[in-house]
């Protein structure tokens, strides 16, 4: 399976930096904690009280995932990408999706990419990386890098912003406001097989649990199996296929959801 979704490039919405200098702006104030007991049922970033918008924005920016992968066993740890980490993580997204119909230029991921980094808590780009065995398990994301070992072996996308998915509006697979969006999921091609795209849906589940959402949803291209099967294998379901709008190369896109467990997360 080369890759697990089809490339999606969100449209922004403010100028990313100026998201970044609000949220940054406002940590001084006492941010409100989240209440997990029941989804969030619509949203919209860019008008949220001050409280609302820098608690996001700090769920985001300290988000930490980790968790075991196999063949064979290692650690693996999930955070939101740093600008030191553009470029690798460019290649690696550029290489996943490479001679398909949503391949892109390195010149226009790298710069999506840089965006990103400044988006949270409208979009976040997180980052997988294996880590040896001497990282201690409460490690802190500054000492994972190249130079300690670690090894970067793919990302993700989430969104909570609604109009980050103004491309499937009217096309029948529209991403319901209540549901955070997961796309552009990538793992290096030696890396694959051992279960780093499952422990990206995990860790994109998780950061939406802490966001208050109770459902996930993305898209595949129908046809998909080994794709289909991955989702159905962990808890999603087809809600609809696409009856119109930019499908590419004709072939319609289907939208899966996953329900969230939110009383999980309190556990």
């Amino acid at each position: 399976m080369k890759s697990v979704f089809h490339l999606v490039f969100p449209k922004a919405i403010l100028d990313p930096f100026s998201a970044h200098l609000r949220a940054m702006a406002l940590l001084a104030q006492a941010p409100r904690s989240h209440s997990l007991s029941a989804p969030v049922t619509s949203r919209d970033v860019l008008h949220q009280n001050d409280a609302d918008y820098v608690s996001d924005y700090s769920i985001c920016a300290s988000f930490i995932h980790t968790t075991l992968i196999k063949n064979p066993p290692a650690r693996l740890v999930v955070f939101p990408l740093r600008l030191d980490d553009v470029e690798p993580t460019a290649q690696i997204l550029c290489r996943a999706f490479a001679g398909g119909p949503y391949g892109k230029p390195v010149t226009f991921v790298r710069k999506y990419l840089m965006e990103q980094t400044g988006t949270m808590p409208m979009s976040t780009t997180l980052t997988a990386w294996l880590v040896p065995d001497s990282f201690e398990e409460n490690m802190n994301p500054d000492d994972v890098n190249a130079e300690s070992g670690c090894e970067l072996v793919g990302m993700a996308d989430v969104s909570i912003d609604n109009r980050s998915r103004a491309d499937f509006e009217e096309t029948g697979v529209e991403v319901p406001g209540h549901a955070t969006y997961l796309s552009n999921v990538a793992v290096t091609d030696k890396q694959r097989r051992r279960g780093i795209g499952a422990a990206l849906v995990e860790a994109a589940e998780e950061l939406g649990l802490e966001l208050g959402y109770g459902q996930m949803a993305l898209h595949v291209r129908q046809g998909d199996i080994p794709a289909t099967s991955l989702y159905e294998s962990i808890g999603y379901s087809t809600v609809a296929v696409e009856k119109g709008g930019m499908m590419i190369n004709k072939v319609p896109r289907v939208l899966m959801m996953h329900p969230l467990d939110l009383l999980g997360g309190l556990e």
